[in-house]
């Protein structure tokens, strides 16, 4: 059999040989194993840690150091590929039984990035080897195909290419113009293109003229071949999500790094609010794109569809790693533009990202193409699904019905959350033995997404009960308190709030100018709280107080009240953008007092029981956004299907599907990050960051994703008969409550630098 025309820009075509390994795993420690259901959020295996820090060890080691070298003089790193491939890097998803490093897919992603994260063009000789050339042979190939091409390429004594890519054809892979007949000849190596990045691993054009090749090595069957193909790109984007997220992880370690030694007014640059806004983007957008990849990368291990997320984590990685050496090379300024500094390298090693394995545009395609899947590194448990369900139908039946008349009235859904109540979606987390449902955090952020995307403005009510009155309460009280303020509103019939922001101090918890005065009654509490969701319906309050002003932010406490209360006034109900059916308004309190015994906590405990509060209420923030956000991507969807343009429906125009998809992403990675928050919350572990983040991300996802709902809606998204218009009004308010969209940047950015140990 003969091949006949060109294929270009096969990667990985270095054909050099190099030594055979003796020993195969990851030095002295043991192997990981395909069989565990793995559920990483939050914190990854300890097999899997153990993978990663080896990995980073050998990149810190033997790739960061000569990395610069081998891109300027686009040398091949031949004595670091011998290494991986004794490692067990070359040939890690093979089976055991194969003669392979047996693996599973999430530790494929997590070898890549931290390779990619030393060296970007030795992460890509990697997967190119993995993922393009061993695992077809390994899926589709007969046994003497696998003597012959796969197991003397395990150990990178010798390496493989694939050879998809045309000229003419780039991304159209069923358009292939090279041609197999039964004359044969000769196939030729083009010259090393000179490339943009990736500088050390070689590309070229590989030219078949009657190249002659033996019937036996027909992989699978004849015509097969675009199958063979597809399913191997899928799997291939993985690879490339995880060289993606190493470049961009590098581009954050080298601007953390800049930041924390650079002066600028007499201290370093990091303390700037611009750097740390700049720094936190870069964070959100990697490590949600790095939930994606780990979600791809287990379903892929449990031999469930994953076409979807992998084309999601490749597109996300792919333009995160873009984003994040754009802005150190912005934080580093003349230095991120000159060779002496990484940056400039990385981001032009990102670029190649986005291209290869299918460009940006292409990864739409398999995105909206594929059903949508459960977000939750595979699937979630069986119980949280119930709730799931359960919620969904309920928002479905009793409030998607009536949102628009609750929003255009204004009108508190009272039946509607007296139900609630009842089926416990007042008291999520409050355990059993105290009255509530006793679920845990992952099962409230999924009720509150299902409750907001019937209705955010009852998502809302919802969160505020449970996140920033329950929650403080049950964690702080007294067990007396607890009789009174906390049983009587387990099951919606009485609703309390968080009085915590003041006109002049919305997001400055620590500058509180309300006051609390020892009176022989107890306090005697003077001041206004402003913005208070639920006032109105409420009968009970924590409010936050200064006692001592001398001690600042130690000076606060904070108190439970009743409603009504002598001394406490309630303004009118504000006439808000959005979530119109829950009461917002302002409490006056003159000379309003509350007994001794209403003291929460301690005295001077209030910033500490706010902060901590505050943290919690951004998983429930996230979830009503991420609510909002998939509401206007079903409305989106099912207005795409029916509306016809041009003779056919405006969903199969690429323009409409464009959107769509970077809705699907935007929305998805969010859920992640949320349920990220969510598991680590519940395990007790610092949940600090990540709460801002799916805070952050999950709300200008929810404000995208209704934005372009509009747009594809046209004019009827911009009318009351249809929800878009109401999806943009609740959206916006996601960004600002718990905590600004500026706020969360700098929680996020303080923490990251406290991980770097530079702050």
């Amino acid at each position: 059999m003969s091949v006949a025309s060109r294929s270009s820009f096969g990667l990985g075509c270095h054909l050099s040989r190099f030594a055979c390994r003796s020993t195969r795993g990851f030095g002295g420690f043991p192997m990981l194993t395909t069989s565990r259901s793995v559920s990483y959020l939050g914190e990854l295996p300890e097999e899997h840690r153990m993978l990663q820090k080896t990995c980073r060890d050998f990149a810190e080691g033997e790739l960061k150091p000569i990395a610069a070298e081998l891109d300027k003089l686009h040398k091949f790193p031949a004595e670091q590929v011998k290494k991986m491939g004794e490692m067990g890097l070359f040939s890690i998803e093979v089976p055991a039984e194969k003669g392979g490093t047996g693996l599973d897919a999430l530790a494929y992603a997590i070898a890549m990035e931290e390779i990619s994260r030393g060296c970007a063009s030795a992460g890509v000789v990697m997967s190119a080897h993995n993922s393009l050339y061993l695992a077809p042979i390994c899926k589709f190939g007969s046994e003497e195909q696998w003597e012959r091409y796969g197991l003397p390429f395990l150990d990178a004594n010798k390496i493989g290419c694939f050879a998809l890519s045309e000229p003419g054809n780039g991304s159209d892979a069923g358009a292939a113009s090279t041609v197999a007949s039964s004359v044969a000849s000769g196939l030729s190596i083009g010259k090393k293109e000179d490339k943009l990045g990736i500088r050390a691993s070689s590309t070229a054009t590989l030219t078949f003229e009657d190249a002659a090749v033996p019937s036996a090595n027909l992989l699978g069957e004849p015509g097969m071949g675009f199958k063979i193909a597809m399913t191997t790109l899928d799997g291939g984007r993985i690879g490339v999500a995880g060289q993606a997220l190493g470049i961009g992880q590098a581009s954050i370690d080298c601007a953390v790094d800049y930041a924390s030694k650079r002066e600028a007014f007499g201290s370093p640059i990091m303390k700037m609010q611009a750097i740390q806004s700049k720094l936190a983007d870069m964070e959100l957008r990697v490590h949600s794109a790095r939930l994606l990849t780990y979600q791809a990368a287990m379903l892929k291990t449990q031999n469930k569809p994953f076409t979807k997320e992998a084309a999601m984590a490749k597109l996300a990685a792919s333009e995160a790693a873009t984003f994040a050496a754009h802005q150190a090379i912005q934080i580093l300024g003349g230095m991120g533009y000159v060779t002496d500094m990484p940056a400039e390298r990385h981001y032009r090693d990102a670029r190649i990202t986005e291209i290869y394995e299918g460009t940006s545009e292409i990864q739409p395609l398999p995105l909206l193409n594929s059903s949508r899947s459960v977000s939750f590194l595979g699937e979630l448990p069986e119980e949280h699904r119930m709730l799931q369900k359960t919620c969904r139908d309920f928002a479905e039946g009793e409030l998607k019905p009536i949102a628009a008349e609750l929003d255009k009235l204004h009108k508190f859904p009272a039946e509607q959350v007296k139900k609630m109540g009842q089926m416990g979606l007042f008291s999520v987390e409050i355990p059993s033995e105290k009255g509530g449902a006793g679920l845990d955090t992952l099962a409230y952020a999924i009720a509150v997404e299902e409750i907001s995307r019937g209705c955010a403005s009852t998502g809302v009510i919802m969160s505020v009960n449970n996140s920033l009155y329950l929650g403080p309460l049950y964690k702080f009280c007294t067990d007396e308190q607890w009789e009174r303020y906390g049983l009587p509103f387990l099951n919606g019939d009485k609703i309390g709030c968080f009085a915590l922001s003041e006109p002049g101090n919305g997001s400055d918890a620590g500058a509180a100018s309300t006051v609390a005065s020892s009176v022989a009654s107890g306090y005697k509490l003077n001041g206004s709280k402003a913005w208070i969701t639920n006032s109105w319906e409420a009968s009970a309050g924590v409010v936050f107080a200064t006692t001592d002003k001398s001690k600042k932010h130690k000076g606060i406490s904070a108190f439970l009240f009743d409603m009504p209360t002598p001394g406490l006034s309630l303004g009118k109900k504000e006439d808000k953008l959005g979530i119109r059916a829950s009461s917002t308004a302002t409490l006056t309190f003159e000379d309003a007092v509350v007994p001794a015994t209403n003291l929460l906590g301690e005295p001077g405990m209030g910033f500490k029981i706010a902060m901590s509060t505050l943290d919690g209420g951004r998983i429930g923030i996230a979830a009503q956004a991420l609510g909002i956000g998939q509401a206007a991507i079903d409305c989106a969807v099912d207005y795409a299907s029916k509306r016809e343009a041009f003779g056919s429906p405006i969903m199969k125009m690429q323009a409409i599907q464009s959107k769509l998809a970077d809705m699907e992403l935007r929305v998805h990675s969010a859920r992640l990050l949320t349920y990220e928050a969510a598991v680590l919350k519940t395990k007790k572990k610092p949940f600090i960051k990540e709460a801002a983040m799916a805070k952050l991300a999950a709300s200008e996802a929810a404000t995208f994703a209704a934005h372009q709902a509009i747009q594809i809606l046209g004019g009827m998204g911009y009318v009351t008969d249809m929800p878009a218009e109401r999806h943009y009004r609740d959206a916006r308010i996601t960004e600002i409550y718990e905590g600004t969209s500026e706020i969360q940047r700098l929680v996020i950015a303080n923490n990251l630098l406290k991980e770097h140990g530079v702050l």
